[in-house]
């Protein structure tokens, strides 16, 4: 039986969705049912993404509840949903600069961004450019 170290170990998709009402970003893993955080800035959210998917895989050990295993190797991946289509968010020390791509497009389309807020917008510019169509 894989002990809560194995999970957390394990590398889960995160969808992040930035909150245009309040503000912030929140952060749900998709394979962890119900585990949804938020956080004022991007890397709040993905602290407090590590937190509650702590909490949501002890829960679950502690009521034998089954936990799906991801299917990729390497450390979370957040992820951004807009008009159906789906994109990475990844972050580049050296430029210091957000950047992503459109995941399942047969054309490699990229887009990034100084914040995360200048990433998503030039996601949702991607999307509504019809590139894709």
């Amino acid at each position: 039986m894989k002990t809560l170290n194995d999970y957390m170990a394990m590398s889960y998709r995160m969808k992040v969705v930035e909150d245009e009402d309040e503000g912030g970003f929140v952060i749900s893993y998709p394979d962890l049912p119900g585990c949804i955080t938020c956080g004022a800035t991007m890397g709040g959210a993905i602290a407090n993404a590590q937190d509650a998917k702590k909490a949501w895989i002890e829960a679950a050990l502690d009521g034998d509840v089954e936990i799906y295993e991801p299917d990729v190797e390497g450390s979370d991946i957040c992820i951004v949903e807009y008009k159906g289509y789906v994109g990475s968010i990844e972050f580049s020390e050296e430029d210091q600069l957000y950047y992503g791509k459109v995941l399942d497009s047969r054309s490699l389309i990229s887009y990034e961004g100084k914040s995360v807020s200048e990433l998503i917008q030039d996601f949702h510019d991607v999307i509504n450019s019809g590139l894709l169509k």
